[in-house]
Formats: structure tokens, sequence, C-alpha cells
């Protein structure tokens, strides 16, 4: 059966996966208060844009989900490429619409293509493992129930933790609630915010500085590593290669197996974590 793998443009697959055929893209885009619409790619020129905008406002850029006639357009192309099946992974339901509208358009599609949508729970990097999953799942010729299984599996395994350097990017559209007080007291910590098992987005630990904060993150990297035989960690990052470097060292210093794989993050995430925030998913490599 030839697959085809769905992905929206957060996910932000590296140049390994880019260059894959069977991985379709589902495009958001970052939206200025000005009315200027970033799309959601990893060129250059609009990660360039984005941060030379970004100072120049006050209020926050906004994300916004895919049109449905998009997505459309994505199915289409699929099944005009002579595709059997879909595995799809979107962001987490609480993060963005994009799931509600694609198993909307999949439901259009029912009769032409089988189609398997997983919602992350998550983000960003969360989102990157479970595609490099399901490829690997595909390439080993397991049945669909198997990949639907060790999927979900791995979704309820994984930790992904958000590490924003203004909060507030975070409360706008509801995805993490907290009073306006409490967002002003907030963005004087260094803040680790989480997913939950049930995909909504809490506060784990706020602390004075980055280096505490990043001594947090391993704490529950080495739990983690404990419960499992072997992890890995994604970083997906907004714009701090060099301080995303340093810390991926510091968790090799500690932990000498644990690989630390840092990728570049794109517009749409960068609206809710800033310039210099990351996201961080803790990756059981399951038995």
């Amino acid at each position: 059966m030839k697959t085809a793998f769905l992905i929206d443009s957060p996910t932000n697959f590296a140049q390994e996966y880019s260059e894959r055929e069977d991985v379709f893209e589902i495009v958001l885009s970052a939206i200025f208060p000005n009315g200027e619409t970033i799309n959601d790619t990893s060129e250059p020129e609009n990660v360039e844009r984005f941060l030379e905008l970004r100072p120049q406002f006050e209020e926050k850029p906004k994300s916004s989900q895919p049109s449905l006639g998009s997505i459309n357009a994505v199915f289409e192309k699929i099944i005009e490429q002579g595709y059997d099946r879909i595995i799809g992974i979107v962001l987490g339901e609480n993060m963005s619409g994009t799931l509600q509208s694609t198993r909307m358009i999949a439901e259009e599609f029912e009769d032409k293509i089988e189609t398997h949508i997983f919602d992350s729970g998550a983000l960003g990097p969360a989102n990157y493992a479970l595609l490099e999953e399901a490829i690997r799942l595909v390439e080993s010729g397991v049945d669909i129930k198997t990949i639907e299984n060790r999927m979900n599996q791995l979704i309820n395994e994984m930790q992904t933790f958000i590490l924003p350097e203004d909060i507030s990017g975070m409360q706008s559209g509801g995805r993490f609630k907290a009073t306006e007080e409490a967002v002003v007291a907030l963005n004087n910590t260094k803040n680790i915010l989480h997913f939950t098992n049930e995909g909504t987005i809490e506060l784990l630990d706020k602390v004075r500085t980055r280096r505490i904060r990043e001594t947090r993150l391993l704490d529950f990297i080495k739990e983690a590593r404990q419960k499992f035989d072997e992890t890995y960690v994604i970083i997906m990052h907004a714009n701090a290669d060099e301080e995303m470097t340093k810390f991926s060292d510091k968790i090799n210093e500690v932990l000498s197996d644990v690989r630390v794989r840092l990728i570049d993050m794109r517009p749409a995430l960068m609206c809710h974590v800033d310039e210099k925030g990351y996201c961080l998913s803790v990756v059981p490599v399951l038995p």
C-alpha cells in the first residue's frame, strides 16, 4: 500500500525529510498587527522577515490555521499522485483548529483514500518524533492496527515542554489560561509549561534564571531516561542556535547516551514562544 505522510508546517521536517516525495505539508501562517502575513515555511526570507517585524509591534503576532480550501488541495494532490493511504500528524487540538479541519476534509475524501489522523496532543518537536516513528513503522511493513497502537503509545509516553520568553504569547487563543495579573507576574520569571495527557497546557514550574530552568529540564530528562531503556531529546528553538547548542552540550555532559536533535522553529510557533523561546520533547524509544 502506497502511504503518504501528512503534517502541519510547525513540524518543520528537517532536510532528510524535506526531500521525501511522500511527505506533504499543511501550511499555517503568522499574522502581524499591521495585517502582514508570513507563511509558516522554513525559507530564510520568511524567518528573517518575522524577526525583523517582531520588535516593531507591542502587540504579538498571531498564528493562523490553514483554510479548508488549502487542506483540500493537499488531499487532492496526494490522491492525484496515486497514494492509497494517508497517515497524518497534526498539532494538538488545544493548540490549533487544524486537526478538526483536517478531519473534516478527510471525511469528504473517505471514498477515495484511507486516512488515519493522529492528534499529537502537543506541537513541534513531538510531531517531528511522531513523523519519524510513522515512517519507520510503514517502512518496516507492519499493519495499520499496529501502527495506530504504537503511535498512540508514543503520544502517551512522550513529554513536551514549552519554554517561552514571553508567556503572554501562550495565553492568546486560550492556549494557556491565566489572568492578566498572573501573566505580568510570570513574565518576571523563567517558566516551564508542559502538555498534560489531556493535551492541555499547564505551568509546571517557575524559576528565576535560565540556568535554573535548564537544570529542572535536565531532571525531567533524567526521570524519563530511568523509565525507558533509551530516550532522545528534540529541541525546536526560535533563533536560539547558540544557546541551544550549549544546552545540548550540557545534556550530553550529564547523560552521554541521550541523543539531542536541534531544529529551527518556524514563524507560527514563534508567535507563541517569542524569539529565543523553545519547545523540548523527551521521546522514548519504544521496545
